[in-house]
């Protein structure tokens, strides 16, 4: 396809304007939409129009993204590394892109991209795309191969996959085969970290925030009880309430049992959850809703654990716990430290 003019159906061209037009007008009706999956795959795109798609793309709700067999080439690739470095794709899990022509290069900052800033992406398919040079398919559009440029702008020659050893970090073989588990392990993990500390400090939050302080009788019992000379000493407590406000807030973080998994606005997003007495109330009308959608459901095995693993999704997606959150600063600086120490 020539520059400036772009296939839309049948023999009906359009002007580059014309497809912008285009692209724009569905992307904003995807940005306002509650659009979870979206599937292109097998649909020969034009390499323009996904440009201008990943541009504007910043739909809320879309976890999965599916571009296999597009005929994309290597000149997508910027804008698909800008997306994923973006905060409009921390909410994306899953994104599809096998069966193109983004070339070794385009591979490799694809995964460096998700390597250095995006931490949901915990499924991305790469598989099939070491064509050989995307140069000559690329000139018809008016475009240079992508990645494979020295610092002095010349054009290197490019090195086909076959004549590389499996152990070169620059093999397809080495980020195929290496890096992409090593990334979706991580964020995999990141992402189960941050649901199970918010999970895990919900109770004790609640029973601090909704202490009530004991009676005059009951503190005076208190004390007769601590001075009273007894052969079976009782118990002792730890006087957790008569701490401040911060340390006792600071103690139910702890009880997470991973403190700093959450954000900082995460973590304020559950506590102002678990101050609402409200809450307690919505929790156990959406746990009812729950067991009459899976009263039916004869074939699940556990309809207990089914119907508890619904519940806490709803939950989580409610506070933004779904997902690791990029402004993690501790996390930053531990990494930071870590490194620093090598």
């Amino acid at each position: 396809m020539r520059p400036g003019r772009h296939l839309l159906s049948g023999d009906k061209l359009l002007t580059p304007s014309q497809l912008v037009d285009v692209v724009d007008a569905v992307v904003e009706r995807l940005n306002a939409s509650l659009l979870v999956k979206m599937s292109l795959s097998s649909n020969p795109l034009d390499n323009d129009a996904v440009i201008r798609f990943f541009e504007t793309l910043n739909a809320p709700k879309l976890r999965e993204l599916h571009m296999s067999t597009c005929g994309l080439l290597p000149t997508v690739v910027p804008a698909i590394c800008d997306f994923i470095r973006s905060p409009r794709s921390q909410r994306m899990g899953i994104l599809e892109l096998n069966a193109n022509a983004l070339s070794r290069g385009g591979v490799t900052a694809i995964l460096d991209a998700i390597e250095v800033g995006n931490f949901t992406i915990s499924r991305i398919g790469l598989f099939a795309n070491n064509s050989a040079p995307a140069r000559l398919a690329n000139e018809d559009q008016g475009a240079g191969y992508f990645g494979d440029e020295g610092d002095d702008g010349d054009d290197l020659a490019w090195e086909s996959d076959e004549t590389m050893s499996r152990e070169d970090p620059r093999s397809m073989f080495h980020q195929i085969e290496r890096r992409v588990p090593a990334l979706q392990k991580r964020n995999g993990k990141l992402m189960m970290r941050v649901r199970n500390a918010a999970a895990r400090a919900i109770a004790p939050l609640r029973m601090i925030l909704h202490a009530r302080a004991p009676t005059e009788l009951e503190t005076a019992a208190r004390v007769l009880e601590d001075t009273t000379v007894s052969d079976s000493p009782t118990a002792p407590h730890f006087p957790l309430l008569d701490l401040p406000v911060e340390v006792q807030l600071l103690v139910a973080r702890h009880c997470s049992g991973d403190a700093y998994a959450m954000s900082d606005a995460q973590w304020a997003r559950v506590l102002k959850h678990a101050s609402d007495r409200a809450t307690l109330a919505r929790l156990a009308q959406r746990t009812s809703q729950a067991q009459a959608r899976v009263a039916n459901l004869g074939a699940v095995h556990d309809v207990k654990k089914y119907k508890a693993r619904e519940v806490r999704d709803e939950w989580l997606a409610e506070l933004k716990c779904e997902w690791w959150e990029l402004e993690n600063q501790r996390y930053w600086d531990q990494l930071r430290r870590k490194r620093e120490l090598r």
